[in-house]
């Protein structure tokens, strides 16, 4: 609620308080996004090694 209320605000800031929000939340979303983008990649390299282990001791 506050959010919204931030970025639709308008008071003697004008735009560019508006400006600055948004500025932040999108370098903000674009951080969140490498790190999930880097921990997938983590993720799927691990599952890759994991696949290519072979077994020491096979049960039937």
């Amino acid at each position: 609620m506050i959010l919204a209320a931030a970025l639709t605000h308008d008071s003697a800031r004008g735009l560019a308080g508006t400006s600055t929000m948004r500025t932040l939340l999108v370098i903000a979303e674009t951080a969140l996004t490498v790190i999930l983008l880097a921990a997938a990649g983590l993720l799927a390299k691990g599952f890759v090694r994991l696949v290519r282990v072979d077994p020491l001791l096979r049960i039937l």
